[in-house]
């Protein structure tokens, strides 16, 4: 089963298994390869929380939580 593509503002996301884990890749606009995903610090706090929410629709048991962002 292929794995499923989710698109948070113009990046597509797809978790990957490989050796009895899971790993979250992207494609960027312009890239050909698929690349692991190492930092999420430049998401928006909303981008992040749409990702986390796409993920575990299609990835229930994909280890990540929601952020909370406060206006100070």
């Amino acid at each position: 089963m292929e794995p499923a593509t989710i698109i948070v503002n113009g990046v597509k996301y797809k978790c990957t298994e490989w050796k009895d884990n899971i790993y979250l890749e992207s494609l960027q606009e312009g890239q050909d390869d698929w690349v692991q995903v190492e930092d999420l610090t430049e998401l928006r706090v909303w981008e992040y929380n749409l990702l986390v929410d796409k993920l575990n629709k299609h990835y229930p048991d994909y280890p990540i939580e929601y952020l909370e962002g406060r206006f100070v």
